[in-house]
């Protein structure tokens, strides 16, 4: 008794003098289930704080174990963010510079907490500004660019089908009865040339929701503006397709009577038509083309102006009416033409044109033009069919 008396003065005179300071409180419900219902006693004291010291121990060396762990997690960690993937080394040129004063160790936590709060704190505010600042003057302004510029070359076309019907409308494609040709054109009914300009539309920011500073609209646009960008460098021929805004437009011809404009045909092709109606169609819009190109309007024919084409085997696949109708077709567009074709057929150019250059190739090997005015070509046309 006299014993325990010494230990339990040396212990509260050990407690009192000790700057350690214990909450008692903290610890008893972790301690008080050891006891199993037994009051501590001098009795059974020294078992109980046997007890207890053996469950704090395995406690500590569990806990040793579970930090370990956690440090040695930690450190690979720390490893791959000081040196990751390839990819992102390529992505970020700057990535080992940055990143040169940390250690995969624990020791420098500290290290990597700063490196953190600096980063989300100071260098990703800045960087976030900058991103917006070239999201809105540098990408969103330049695929707006690329819209318009598709756009504007659509209204071109438009506009240049427009002039090309005026000139047809000037030109009798059928005698009897009198009718005209029409270019028809409408939008284009082809999937991947509709989703493309619909993607375009979708790129766009909504400008209600920048007034209201909602800064996810920029970055959700970032992302569609990318798809766009990462479609048209990964497939080339759907980017050739739908960059080439021709493909935007499907074209037709129609057929009006002069009389009381109503239609008459509709050409969508021109596989219902006989080769000789095939290149009378054909005749017909190209040489409208080529005097919308050359700006030819009824008030310029007798103005000075180069306004040449090149008809190469003009009348091989067309029978004499209708060569006959395309010659005309040129003559009332004011074209300066040259028409290319065998002697054989050169009757038919005869009455349009002002002189000849006949070509003759000797025994195969030497080739001498002919420039001839149509009195000399008449004089000589029999021995030239002679020969």
């Amino acid at each position: 008794l006299e014993k325990y008396n010494e230990q339990i003065t040396a212990s509260e005179e050990f407690l009192k003098n000790s700057t350690i300071t214990i909450n008692w409180a903290e610890y008893l419900p972790q301690i008080e289930p050891l006891f199993e219902g037994k009051e501590p006693a001098i009795s059974n004291i020294a078992a109980l704080e046997t007890k207890v010291s053996k469950n704090i121990a395995d406690s500590k060396e569990r806990k040793q174990k579970e930090v370990a762990n956690l440090e040695r997690r930690l450190t690979l960690d720390m490893q791959r963010f000081i040196s990751p993937n390839a990819e992102i080394l390529a992505k970020y040129p700057n990535w080992t510079a940055d990143v040169l004063n940390l250690k995969a160790d624990v020791a420098y936590l500290k290290e990597f907490e700063d490196f953190y709060k600096k980063l989300s704190q100071e260098d990703l505010p800045k960087h976030q500004k900058r991103f917006k600042e070239w999201l809105n003057e540098r990408l969103i302004f330049d695929i707006a660019n690329f819209k318009t510029s598709l756009e504007n070359k659509e209204t071109e076309i438009l506009e240049s089908i427009e002039e090309i019907n005026t000139s047809l409308r000037d030109i009798n494609f059928n005698a009897n009865p009198q009718t005209y040709i029409e270019l028809d054109v409408h939008k284009s009914r082809d999937v991947s040339i509709r989703d493309f300009r619909q993607m375009l539309r979708d790129a766009m920011p909504d400008p209600a929701k920048l007034i209201r500073n909602e800064d996810s609209e920029l970055e959700d646009s970032f992302i569609r503006i990318k798809k766009i960008i990462e479609e048209l460098s990964g497939n080339e021929t759907w980017r050739k397709k739908v960059t080439d805004v021709r493909n935007w437009l499907e074209f037709a011809a129609i057929e009006r009577y002069r009389a009381d404009n109503q239609q008459r045909q509709y050409y969508v092709d021109s596989q219902s038509l006989s080769g000789g109606e095939k290149a009378k169609l054909a005749y017909t819009i190209l040489a409208s083309a080529i005097a919308y190109q050359f700006g030819i309007q009824n008030e310029d024919l007798r103005k000075k102006s180069f306004r040449f084409a090149v008809v190469d085997e003009a009348f091989s696949k067309v029978d004499p009416e209708n060569a006959v109708y395309a010659m005309e077709l040129f003559k009332q567009l004011n074209l300066q033409l040259m028409v290319v074709t065998p002697l054989d057929k050169i009757n038919l150019a005869e009455p349009y044109i002002n002189s000849v250059h006949y070509v003759e190739n000797r025994e195969k090997k030497n080739s001498v033009v002919y420039d001839l005015p149509m009195k000399v070509y008449y004089s000589k046309k029999e021995e030239f069919v002679k020969e």
